[in-house]
């Protein structure tokens, strides 16, 4: 279906801009002989079937075909565009950057909870109520204008399940009753959100006004109810809850008692799935659980499991401990352990450190900024250029590059600059801890590369110890501190992390040359990251730097966002 070749060169930019069939045949990008099918032969346009809910029941779903769908595609995109000018900031459900979770994050530690759920929400939304819609401010068309679009976006006289723009015109009939909600919501010090037919109020003291206990159910204020049924719209009283402050609370699916949380049972699930998966094998689990739970044709179990485990960590955060595990297993069975995650400050660490090959040797590194590494001068040697990698990366071990811009061989330290910025890799430096604050008592930890180069092969994991300093060697200028535990040769240029407060406080310089614990070592080592000039940790020094080094050539590669995307 193409533009019809009559049609005028100038096309409307917004659908309030049109005025007629053809200035929307124009918009949409279809002949007139299109739309008239679209708007009035509906019973060959759309494939309805039934999907089951959590709660029992099914759920009808008509789905308009691939032609039609297009088109209702390009119209959601332009209502989209007028309800984004007049959406209001409650309104979560089928909203740009919001979502299930903002929506209950509204309601954290209220005392009371009313959820109230709207009955048969998008059926009551009427074809005849999307006809006044389009009548309305800010639209304003036509009648037999109206009556086209509103043919083309209903089916069976009201919003389908399924088609695009059904959620965007949901919102839009919704406009007015949400508004008079949030209104009566600030009148009362309440919270009010919807997301698409659930209402949520949430307050700090009961009243009548909000809600009530009753023999028979939950008593929903006067004034609620009616503004509910003023706009076209009615209780569910199945499905109203009211919480108080010594219940769980719960909205859209998300506890909100203290913060955002998943159930016990959602996460006891996923635990099930994973351990099934790795007892057996994805195929006889994908069986189980889709005779279980009917996942369809098109849902893959490995989808399924990794759609669960994501919505755990937008939830609860992809910083919780619960989440990472779970990643964790499922990047094991799915093969993909180079996106594992680290489950305590020691495996970040040791994700984060990097090893270092220079010309005539290697050692390790860290990086202090998003561009600059620190490493020893004696790991570089006379080196202008140097390779590092990490632990993330995929077997052969592949490198990055990065130029030599410093080297202090008295205070064994060597800055090399990376092109390519990688803030997740940089460690936190305390570059303003003087000697004398650094105390016996302390726990610290060593982080680097303590292996061999033997027939071209690394041993490409990193090692990490605990540490106390046992001896401080001060000299005119140089100062280092020997530590309790080894260290061996590979590890210089790593970083010494001082354990309470996570932030690197030395470099170390020196250690065993083999894996020989028996081997005398006179000390294992680091200085100080005092060493280190700060005019490092200054962007007006990065600025002059890329300006003398690429001068106007000079384009910043776009910032990593997640560590197996490090060597792509």
């Amino acid at each position: 279906m193409v533009l019809n070749k009559n049609f005028p060169v100038d096309i409307p930019e917004d659908i309030r801009d049109c005025r007629n069939i053809t200035d929307l045949a124009k918009l949409l990008n279809i002949n007139l002989k299109a739309l008239f099918f679209f708007a009035y032969k509906k019973e060959r346009l759309y494939l309805s079937f039934n999907i089951k809910k959590k709660n029992g029941g099914a759920r009808n779903i008509s789905a308009p075909i691939e032609a039609l769908k297009n088109t209702t595609k390009k119209i959601n995109s332009y209502l989209s565009v007028v309800y984004e000018e007049y959406k209001p900031k409650s309104v979560h459900g089928f909203v740009y950057d919001r979502d299930v979770v903002t929506n209950a994050g509204n309601h954290l530690d209220r005392k009371y909870i009313l959820n109230i759920d709207l009955l048969n929400f998008f059926e009551t939304i009427t074809a005849q109520r999307i006809y006044g819609l389009f009548k309305r401010y800010p639209f304003i068309f036509g009648n037999k204008f109206a009556s086209i679009l509103t043919g083309i976006v209903t089916y069976n006289n009201c919003l389908p399940q399924g088609s695009p723009c059904s959620p965007v015109l949901s919102n839009m009939v919704c406009l007015k009753m949400d508004k008079q909600l949030i209104n009566l919501a600030n009148e009362n010090g309440w919270r009010y959100t919807r997301y698409a037919d659930d209402i949520t109020f949430s307050a700090n003291k009961i009243s009548s006004n909000l809600a009530n206990f009753a023999s028979d159910g939950i008593n929903v204020g006067e004034k609620i109810v009616n503004i509910i049924n003023k706009n076209g719209f009615a209780i569910n009283e199945k499905k109203t809850r009211l919480s108080s402050h010594n219940q769980s609370k719960w909205v859209t699916g998300i506890k909100v008692n203290k913060k955002c949380n998943v159930s016990r049972k959602y996460v006891r699930n996923v635990r099930a799935m994973l351990h099934v998966w790795e007892a057996y094998d994805e195929k006889l689990a994908e069986k189980t659980y889709n005779a279980k739970y009917n996942f369809g044709k098109n849902k893959k179990f490995r989808s399924v499991v990794n759609g669960k485990i994501e919505h755990i960590g937008h939830v609860k955060t992809k910083k919780d401990l619960i989440y990472i595990k779970l990643h964790n297993r499922y990047c094991e069975l799915v093969g993909e352990s180079h996106k594992r995650l680290p489950e305590t400050k020691k495996d970040e660490y040791l994700n984060k450190v990097l090893m270092i090959q220079g010309q005539s040797g290697y050692g390790s590194g860290f990086f202090i900024t998003q561009h600059l590494i620190l490493t020893c001068a004696h790991v570089v040697k006379g080196s202008k250029k140097v390779k590092f990698t990490t632990r993330l990366n995929k077997l052969p071990v592949e490198f990055k590059e990065a130029s030599v811009i410093d080297i202090n061989i008295e205070k064994d330290y060597a800055i090399l600059f990376s092109e390519k910025k990688f803030n997740e890799f940089v460690f936190k430096c305390n570059l303003n801890k003087g000697l004398n604050m650094y105390s016996h008592n302390d726990a610290y930890i060593s982080v680097g590369y303590a292996g061999f180069r033997t027939d071209g092969n690394f041993w490409v994991e990193p090692s990490i110890a605990d540490q106390k300093i046992v001896q401080t060697n001060q000299r005119k200028n140089v100062n280092s501190f020997d530590v309790s535990g080894a260290m061996w040769k590979g590890m210089s240029g790593g970083p010494i992390i001082l354990e309470h407060t996570d932030y690197v406080e030395g470099y170390i310089v020196n250690g065993a040359s083999s894996l020989d614990t028996s081997e005398d070592v006179k000390s294992h080592s680091f200085y100080p990251i005092s060493n280190i000039p700060k005019k490092y940790y200054e962007p007006k020094f990065l600025t002059l730097l890329i300006d003398e080094m690429y001068g106007s050539r000079f384009t910043e590669t776009k910032e990593v966002g997640m560590p197996d995307q490090f060597f792509t």
